[in-house]
C-alpha cells in the first residue's frame, strides 16, 4: 500500500492522488473490518505527500518523467521522504486504533518501531526491483 502511494509519479494531481489513496485505504478497511481507519490514514499520507516534496526539495529537481524513487533520487533523498509519509501515516493509524491518550508514550513507540520496519520492508522493495541503468 505505501509503495503505491509513494511511487506514484511527481506529476499525479493532487486530486488523482487523494482519489487513488482513498480508494487504496477503502479496499483494505473493506478486507480487514477496521471500518476507515486505513482510509483516514491513507488520503493524510496522500495529502500530506506534495508538503514533504516541497519541504524535501526545489520543483527543479522533480524533471519530467523522473520517479520519486531510489534508482531516480537517490538513497538519502528516498529515505527522508518515506520516512516523512510513514511516519504521518501510522501516527494517525495507530492514534485512531487506540483513541485514547492515556496510553500516549505506549503508542508512540508502536509507532517509531512499526515505521522502522515498514521503511525497511519499503527500502528493501525498491532494491529488490531496482533497475540497473546502463
Amino acid at each position: 500500500m505505501f509503495c503505491f502511494i509513494l511511487l506514484l509519479p511527481f506529476e499525479t494531481p493532487r486530486w488523482l492522488l487523494l482519489i487513488l489513496a482513498f480508494i487504496l485505504g477503502l479496499i483494505i478497511d473493506i478486507f480487514s473490518g477496521t471500518m476507515g481507519m486505513h482510509t483516514a490514514a491513507s488520503v493524510l499520507m496522500a495529502f500530506a505527500r506534495p508538503g514533504v516534496l516541497k519541504m524535501i526539495a526545489t520543483k527543479a529537481q522533480y524533471e519530467s518523467g523522473v520517479k520519486p524513487g531510489i534508482q531516480d533520487m537517490g538513497f538519502p533523498w528516498f529515505f527522508s521522504y518515506a520516512g516523512l509519509l510513514i511516519l504521518i501515516h501510522h501516527f494517525l493509524l495507530f492514534y485512531i486504533e487506540v483513541f485514547r491518550f492515556s496510553e500516549f508514550f505506549t503508542t508512540f513507540f508502536r509507532i517509531i518501531l512499526s515505521s522502522i520496519v515498514t521503511l525497511a520492508l519499503v527500502i528493501l522493495s525498491q532494491y529488490l526491483f531496482l533497475k540497473i541503468k546502463k
